[in-house]
């Protein structure tokens, strides 16, 4: 499947808004709460943190998102 940046774009809204109600999120995390795909979520992180408007940490054995 191909991806348009606008469909990248909208999930990325997606990802924000719930990072904003709930912080520091991991990718199953936000697969539970946006009910997009894992490879949909992926993108939209990577938009994020091009844009600058995400951070993440290593938590243990896994990532956790929040926003700047």
């Amino acid at each position: 499947m191909k991806y348009s940046f606008e469909m990248i774009g909208n999930n990325a809204g997606i990802i924000w808004k719930t990072l904003a109600d709930k912080p520091k999120q991991s990718i199953v995390e936000l697969e539970k709460e946006t009910k997009l795909k894992r490879d949909e979520i992926l993108l939209a992180l990577g938009w994020l943190i091009k844009e600058d408007k995400l951070t993440y940490e290593k938590i243990g054995r896994g990532i956790k998102f929040y926003l700047k």
